[in-house]
């Protein structure tokens, strides 16, 4: 998943794990169908050349998880998401958006509560990583990673990232301070 966060550069941001060595992508926006988002996955992968837009990696960071994506080209009616001013807090209410490898849909919704926000040095398989991060009680799962994570607001607050592999209901995401220096 990713989320566009400049529509005139055409920036889309997501993880690093995300594009892994890769410096071309494929993004899809929705598809609309009398006003509604088709979600099916298939009819994405059935209709790449017509709906696929390419992008190319032009900024990576692998220990804040952070990779920065510029876009050929963007639908007319795309727009790009705003940024809270700071992080959240625990206990404030987030949703987000991503597109789990275990199902069939895409741009899936889930929401949650904020459980900590901190500094966090820890190990994944895509290497070392060292930032500060929104743990939520979100149900994140594979292919969730790099959606955006709002506030009630509808404001980026994180970028999901990861899921805790011994605990429930425990996930990772890099907070809106990091996203920040990043594109500084």
């Amino acid at each position: 998943a990713g989320v566009l966060i400049d529509r005139d550069k055409k920036h889309v941001i997501t993880n690093a794990h995300v594009v892994g060595d890769s410096r071309n992508t494929v993004i899809f926006f929705a598809d609309m169908k009398d006003d509604r988002p088709v979600f099916e996955r298939d009819h994405y992968l059935k209709n790449v050349k017509k709906l696929g837009i390419r992008g190319r990696v032009i900024g990576l960071d692998r220990k804040r998880d952070l990779a920065l994506i510029e876009l050929e080209k963007l639908p007319k009616e795309a727009k790009a998401i705003e940024f809270a001013e700071e992080s959240v807090l625990p206990g404030d209410e987030v949703q987000s958006i991503g597109n789990a490898g275990s199902t069939d849909a895409l741009w899936v919704y889930t929401s949650g509560k904020v459980r900590a926000v901190y500094q966090k040095k820890f190990r994944t398989g895509a290497g070392q990583h060292d930032f500060k991060v929104v743990e939520t009680d979100v149900p994140i799962n594979s292919g969730d990673s790099g959606g955006p994570v709002v506030n009630n607001e509808g404001k980026l607050v994180a970028l999901s990232q990861a899921h805790a592999t011994k605990a429930r209901l425990v996930t990772y995401s890099v907070d809106i301070s990091e996203i920040k220096t990043f594109l500084d």
